[in-house]
């Protein structure tokens, strides 16, 4: 719901629009498939990370590449320490997000205090000790990580890895390109390293081009939101109509002045061809209920059925809810409707 190009305001709002069989039935929105049992812990080869210091999305990026990285190269995934997240001042840890059990069950995962009692604290040093990917470029996103080796020139892999490549600019990694890398027993990322998005950032040059399905099957399978909030969300799904679209109305926290300036009529306007005239739209959002209620609702309202979360709250008990799990509720709920509108800044994502 931007209007940051002037000339051609809607293509900065974002959306997706598909089909939805039955919203209500919690078993077909559950797209995962994990293995059935835990991968065993490797207790002498670990990949330590410290996750992008952003919101809840952003961290999910860098669980998902270090997850790809620690199953390539047979290491026990350790989980940092619990974070306050953005923009509460809640702890919580990956495990409050994530299915931890399933993420096991492809890849060995610690959390932090497993792996202090395991090694941390028999090896004080680690972390100077280790193999550490300082690789400031990786939030670029012009690098990329070539596994298991960089063909050799002139073969008709490089030229294939070259063109993938494209317009990279920045570094090429690989395990050979990093010594130690393959056999040191802690490999280490810290913090503000390890953001963009694995599925184009990993290339899997032939003969192994078959590891790149089988990396993005892997991470569809084992990283997703717990099951719990998948039940906590069918309940207001239960209760919407069959038919609606969705829409993440948020201003408030964006650096650009013409996004937290943005105001409602610009974005009716901005959306007008999206959304069909008189239909449901749930509206999740960072503004203040007073705000929303004052200046959102009196412009949209007169063209759709407006519904947020303060319509449903009498259907969860106290202690259900935090004010971490109520933004990931909401984002399964935006994820059903039939057509989603967010920012060109924020990507949905479950």
């Amino acid at each position: 719901t931007s209007n940051h190009n002037n000339d051609n305001n809607k293509k900065d709002v974002l959306v997706h629009i598909y089909s939805v069989k039955d919203v209500r039935n919690l078993e077909t929105m559950k797209y995962w498939h994990p293995n059935p049992s835990e991968v065993p812990i490797n207790t002498e080869r670990f990949l330590v990370f410290e996750p992008w210091q952003a919101g809840i999305n952003n961290r999910r990026m860098s669980l998902e590449i270090v997850y790809t990285m620690a199953a390539l190269t047979n290491r026990t995934l350790v989980l940092p320490r619990p974070f306050t997240q953005y923009p509460y001042s809640n702890i919580i840890s990956y495990t409050d997000v994530y299915d931890f059990k399933h993420m096991k069950s492809a890849v060995p995962v610690l959390e932090w205090k497993e792996w202090e009692d395991l090694y941390a604290s028999k090896n004080p040093n680690w972390k100077q000790q280790a193999i550490s990917c300082d690789w400031k470029d990786i939030p670029s996103q012009l690098t990329c990580f070539v596994y298991p080796r960089v063909p050799p020139e002139g073969t008709l892999e490089y030229n294939e890895t070259m063109e993938w490549r494209g317009r990279r600019t920045g570094s090429i990694y690989s395990p050979d390109t990093v010594p130690g890398f393959n056999e040191a027993p802690v490999i280490y990322f810290p913090d503000a390293v390890v953001f963009t998005h694995f599925y184009v950032w990993f290339y899997f040059p032939r003969p192994y081009d078959h590891m790149g399905p089988q990396a993005y099957q892997r991470v569809k399978d084992h990283i997703h939101l717990r099951e719990e909030l998948w039940d906590l969300s069918s309940r207001i799904l239960s209760v919407l109509p069959r038919s609606f679209s969705t829409m993440h109305y948020r201003r408030g926290d964006f650096q650009y002045p013409d996004q937290r300036n943005l105001k409602p009529s610009q974005i009716l306007e901005n959306t007008y061809a999206i959304l069909q005239e008189g239909e449901d739209l749930y509206v999740a959002t960072d503004e203040s209920p007073d705000t929303f209620k004052a200046e959102f609702i009196p412009v949209f309202e007169k063209r759709y059925k407006l519904h947020y979360w303060y319509d449903f709250t009498s259907l969860f008990k106290d202690g259900e809810l935090t004010p971490v799990t109520i933004p990931l509720i909401e984002m399964i709920v935006a994820s059903r409707g039939r057509a989603f509108i967010g920012t060109c800044m924020f990507k949905i994502c479950i």
